[in-house]
This record gives structure tokens, C-alpha cells and sequence, in this order.
């Protein structure tokens, strides 16, 4: 077979087109192939039409920005490797946070921040084998919540809650964690 222009052509088109799919199977996010892909990442899912959850990824874990227009809303995040980051964090873009639910099979950790009392902030601990207990700085499950401006300039009031999910969360290595928050109870 005698190799004209035409075919030299041809072939080159083929294998830069090759060249091409292959570069499309490397992921937009980490700019590694799937099987490269570290085992800290998550995925998102909202249950709500115009909330938001970014992914913000670090060598040490992972950061949710939660943004919720409506105040209400919930999302699952799942694990797509072995196991989850060695930190997640959550900032919840919200003007309160009278009700935060963080579910990890069966167990919920409830997160309250009072908008009356100087910010105030509860958290509780419900299992499916037994009722409901508020907890302290002395449990695994405790978190500390902080309210931090957007920007340097903004108040507190305009920027977000920072909370760092409990590593006791992760202990049984979940598939997925359940979020569910509320920025001021309604009448």
C-alpha cells in the first residue's frame, strides 16, 4: 500500500484525534485519570432546586461550601474511593444556623447556634440504639463552630459557619453522609 498525501493525512487526523479521547478520559477536578484518582473524593448531591455545594479539595481533605438562598435544605455526600479525606470541613453560607444535621449511618450529630443567645452553640448526639444526649469538649463527636466574614471587611453576620465534621463520624468508613440544616425556625 502506497501512502499518498491524502491517506498521510488521513492518518494523521486518526491519530490526533486519539490522542484527544485519551486526554478526555483524565479528570477536569484532580487532572488524573480515574484510576490515579486519590481515595478522598466525594460527590454532591442536593435535594433542593438552587442550593449549591462546591467541593473545594486540599492535600489533606475536602471543604463543602454550602450556599442555601432559602435557608432550608439538604444534600447527601458519598465517597467515590476506599475511604473519606482525613479532614472535611463544612462552611454553610447561612445568616443562622438553628438546626445542623450531620447523619453517619446511625448516628445524627445536631449542631444549634442560637440567634439569642450571643451565638451560643448546642450540640447533641442521637443514636438509633438510644434516645438523644448533649455532648461536650470531652467527646469524640465534638466540633468547634466558628462564624467567620465572607471578607475581611464584612461582619460576622454576613459570612459563614465553619464546621469541622468529627473524624468519629468516619470511624465505621460511611459510603455517604447525610446533611441537613436549617438557618432559622419558621412559624
Amino acid at each position: 500500500m502506497s501512502l499518498t498525501p491524502w491517506t498521510t493525512s488521513l492518518w494523521t487526523v486518526c491519530l490526533l484525534a486519539m490522542t484527544a479521547i485519551a486526554g478526555e478520559s483524565r479528570s477536569p477536578q484532580t487532572g488524573t485519570t480515574p484510576s490515579e484518582a486519590a481515595p478522598d473524593d466525594v460527590s454532591v448531591k442536593i435535594e433542593r432546586q438552587g442550593d449549591e455545594v462546591r467541593v473545594d479539595k486540599a492535600a489533606d481533605g475536602v471543604t463543602l461550601h454550602v450556599h442555601s438562598p432559602s435557608g432550608i435544605g439538604k444534600a447527601t455526600v458519598k465517597r467515590t474511593g476506599d475511604a473519606w479525606p482525613e479532614h472535611v470541613s463544612l462552611r454553610l453560607y447561612l445568616k443562622g444556623l438553628e438546626s445542623l444535621r450531620i447523619i453517619s449511618g446511625r448516628t445524627t450529630l445536631e449542631i444549634a447556634v442560637s440567634s439569642h443567645e450571643a451565638n451560643s452553640v448546642q450540640l447533641s448526639l442521637r443514636t438509633k440504639r438510644g434516645g438523644e444526649k448533649s455532648i461536650d469538649k470531652s467527646s469524640p463527636y465534638w466540633t468547634e463552630v466558628k462564624r467567620e466574614p465572607v471578607s475581611e471587611k464584612g461582619p460576622p453576620a454576613d459570612g459563614c459557619f465553619v464546621v469541622p465534621v468529627p473524624a468519629e463520624l468516619f470511624k465505621d468508613n460511611p459510603r455517604e453522609l447525610r446533611l441537613e440544616w436549617i438557618d432559622f425556625y419558621r412559624c
